[in-house]
């Protein structure tokens, strides 16, 4: 017994890989680079590339049409379970019906139709690898208290999504919540001086009272329910946040979580608009470079370069950060699959000593209320909870 537990306390701690990803729905319109993303090449590029890569978690952004969510669910049942809250909100069902008809007759789908009529609250999707990872509970998804600050929030609030999981390894606990706050497009589409112009939207956000408060409530929440739950915390997403703003780092801080880009060391700029424009797979050899940042709808972004996605885990979750770097960097097949890039991180998952006993429930931070679930309102809205495995 004493080899085997001497083997035991030798054998290498696992490891557990994280993967966050702004899948970019597409310009309002379509441009020469890029249209919607429901049916494109460049989905069917993301999906190839993530199956590759074969993350244990992957935190997606802006899946706001119900069939980029249909492709992955269909593309990845495989090997991944996912999370995300269905919403009903009769306001947007209403205008995107409106706006769907009028786009009927203009031409093929665009990005607006799919904003409207899409029913993934927020945009947020989770997906975790079955053979690392099982749930240990039902997902709930809350809202931003403040949805200030940014026009599209009117449509779609802002917030994030929070699913608790268990490691199959050594059956601890583990918490991973995902997000997308305030860009600013709000307030500089009401600057009729700068559009006219033709400056356009800064493509890197400039500091917003607006973000900080979700952000702290962001990073509040997480910290609450990772320790109601006795369980490791990671989140994810992306905050529209660049380092050098000073926005999330004293609230991280603050509240107990590590960036985990900061021990691999570089500026990990997963925006990034500033190399040498390329045109095709063949002229752009591995890079960060991104012609989809270069030449934005309304912002351009030529020279922009910073980090607005990020993968962070609590100081007490015994979770390690090996490595970190870009993915899902380079185009396929001719075309870039996002105006981001993904970020990902492999950590080191040293034992953890869960609590005993039934964790505490996942309510809804934003307001206090029980989780979201068939039927319950949440914030003003009628809620569905889709926690099932995808399935074809």
């Amino acid at each position: 017994m004493a080899i085997f537990r001497l083997l035991a306390a030798s054998a290498p701690a696992p490891r557990l890989s994280v993967l966050t990803y702004n899948v970019f729905c597409g310009p309002p319109t379509p441009t020469p680079l890029a249209g919607t993303l429901d049916g494109s090449a460049r989905l069917a590029g993301q999906i190839s590339k993530l199956r590759e890569l074969a993350p244990d978690v992957i935190c997606l952004q802006e899946v706001v049409s119900d069939g980029v969510r249909e492709r992955y669910a269909h593309a990845l049942s495989d090997m991944y379970d996912a999370s995300f809250v269905l919403t009903a909100d009769e306001f947007r069902c209403r205008a995107g019906r409106m706006m769907r008809l009028a786009l009927d007759h203009v031409g093929p789908q665009t990005t607006i139709g799919g904003f409207l009529l899409g029913s993934v609250q927020s945009g947020l999707v989770i997906l975790h690898k079955r053979a690392t990872l099982e749930r240990d509970g039902l997902a709930t998804a809350f809202p931003f208290e403040d949805q200030a600050g940014d026009l599209l929030n009117r449509f779609r609030p802002r917030g994030a999504l929070a699913v608790p999981l268990r490691l199959r390894g050594d059956g601890s606990r583990l918490l991973v919540v995902n997000t997308h706050a305030n860009a600013e497009s709000g307030d500089q589409l009401f600057d009729l001086s700068r559009l006219l112009s033709g400056a356009g939207i800064s493509s890197i956000p400039s500091t917003s009272v607006h973000r900080k408060t979700q952000l702290q409530q962001l990073f509040l929440e997480a910290s609450r329910l990772a320790e109601a739950r006795g369980a490791r915390a990671l989140l994810c997403g992306d905050l529209n946040s660049s380092p050098e703003l000073g926005e999330w780092a004293p609230l991280a801080s603050r509240f107990g979580f590590v960036d985990a880009w900061r021990p691999s060391g570089g500026p990990g700029h997963s925006w990034d608009g500033a190399r040498a424009y390329c045109r095709d797979a063949a002229e752009c050899g591995r890079g960060t470079r991104n012609p989809l940042v270069r030449e934005g709808w309304l912002s351009p972004g030529d020279g922009a370069a910073t980090r607005l996605d990020y993968i962070f885990c609590g100081e007490a979750s015994r979770l390690t950060p090996l490595e970190s770097r870009l993915a899902l960097d380079e185009p396929e097949q001719g075309h870039w699959l996002s105006d981001h890039f993904g970020v990902m991180t492999t950590f080191e998952a040293a034992p953890f000593a869960a609590r005993e006993g039934r964790p505490a429930p996942l309510g809804c931070p934003a307001t206090g209320r029980s989780p979201a679930a068939t039927g319950q309102r949440l914030a003003g809205q009628r809620s569905l909870l889709e926690d099932t495995p995808f399935s074809a």
